[in-house]
């Protein structure tokens, strides 16, 4: 069994001037990376994507210090 978490980005490398969501399958050996990649042109339009996927009740978590500078935060 798996939690997903969708960690929301603004402007990352690979997609610039996008903002992007990453979904990764958190288990108690740790954090999994997805091929599930959400892209749009805001924060907020990328947020209601996340949302349409999973409409059951969304928290977000800021980011976490050390964490890199484009993440908004996360979404679970």
């Amino acid at each position: 069994m798996s939690l997903d978490i969708w960690t929301i980005y603004d402007s990352p490398s690979d997609y610039p001037g996008q903002a992007v969501a990453r979904r990764f399958a958190v288990t108690a050996e740790g954090a999994t990376g997805t091929d599930d990649v959400l892209v749009a042109a805001s924060i907020k339009q990328v947020k209601r994507m996340v949302q349409d996927r999973m409409p059951y009740l969304l928290t977000f978590l800021p980011p976490s210090p050390g964490d890199e500078p484009q993440i908004i935060g996360c979404l679970l």
